[in-house]
């Protein structure tokens, strides 16, 4: 016959056991075990971590846990950055998937700039705030739209990929314009040729 114990605040040893017993369950349904933990850290100067992410690697999926920038080196493009080194990890340990979860004031306006969709919601929490959960699929390019690298103004068409391999070109047309960006295996370093274009004249060369 069991008892039951209340306990506030349990220690590791505790939430241990208890995870072990949903963990034995699960994998007799799995169809994989293998899951990786994976994180990056960018440093300063002088070796202090001023932001990093991490995350779980299990089947096609990678699951974003944390990603966090220190508040006196926000607005540089290091989130973002964190956010595609880690994507292309996963691309690389065969993730087609990614899905976090954020909180109203945290990232619910920042993921969806980079190609993530929110699947659900809870309003109220802890009292008057919000939780949203994200996915994105890592087999999609995000269109350019970058300082370093913008997209053509007005309405973008996809004109011509030359392959799914690294490097790849693509192509892209706006009203005005016409934008050659060339991605190598990093989604950072990305390349970008902007040339006019105007109505009659021909596409430039893909090469």
């Amino acid at each position: 016959m069991a008892t039951f114990d209340s306990v506030e605040e349990p220690d590791e040893a505790t939430k241990a056991a208890i995870h072990e017993i949903l963990r034995a369950y699960n994998r007799e349904h799995f169809e994989i075990l293998d899951e990786r933990e994976f994180s990056i850290t960018a440093k300063d100067d002088d070796g202090a971590v001023i932001g990093g992410v991490y995350g779980t690697m299990f089947g096609q999926w990678l699951e974003v846990e944390v990603l966090a920038v220190a508040p006196g080196h926000r607005g540089q493009g290091l989130g973002s950055d964190l956010l595609s080194r880690i994507e292309q990890a996963g691309r690389e340990h065969g993730c087609r998937y990614a899905l976090l979860n954020t909180f109203d004031f945290q990232g619910r306006d920042f993921y969806p700039k980079y190609g993530y969709r929110q699947i659900g919601e809870i309003q109220g929490y802890p009292l008057t705030g919000s939780q949203h959960w994200f996915v994105k699929d890592l087999r999609r390019l995000r269109l350019p739209g970058s300082r370093s690298c913008p997209g053509p103004r007005h309405p973008r068409t996809l004109m011509h990929r030359d392959s799914d391999a690294f490097p790849k070109t693509l192509l892209f047309r706006g009203s005005v314009e016409y934008v050659r960006v060339t991605m190598h295996q990093s989604p950072n370093e990305v390349g970008c040729v902007r040339r006019r274009w105007r109505p009659g004249s021909p596409p430039p060369r893909r090469g």
